[in-house]
Parts: structure tokens; sequence; C-alpha cells
């Protein structure tokens, strides 16, 4: 999952840099925002599943 993470942050990076270039057609630049939530969205998705397994196995190993 740290590589899906990894290559979906440096989607995000470049499609922030595509966003930041004002001289594009609007159309293109609001699709780029549109992946980009997704990216977003999906990145969040993928921390919150690792914080999840991490606090079980914390609290896993507190109980032993």
């Amino acid at each position: 999952m740290i590589k899906e993470y990894q290559e979906s942050v440096a989607e995000l990076e470049k499609l922030v840099t595509s966003i930041e270039n004002t001289s594009r057609p609007l159309e293109e630049i609001s699709a780029d925002v549109k992946k980009a939530v997704e990216l977003i969205a999906k990145c969040r998705r993928m921390l919150r599943e690792d914080e999840e397994n991490l606090t079980q196995i914390l609290n896993t190993d507190e109980k032993q």
C-alpha cells in the first residue's frame, strides 16, 4: 500500500502543478481538479486504514 500511496501523492503533485497553469482551458483545469479531489480522498482512506491497523497492533501489544 505504501507504493500505491506514494504514486497517488506523486500524481497529485503533478496535477497541482498542472492546475496552477492558468493558460490552459477551463475544462482541462476542472478535470484536473476533479481528479485531484478523488486522489485526496483515496489518500485519506489509505491513511485512515493504516491508522486503524496501527491502533489494532498497539492495542494487541498492550494486552500481552
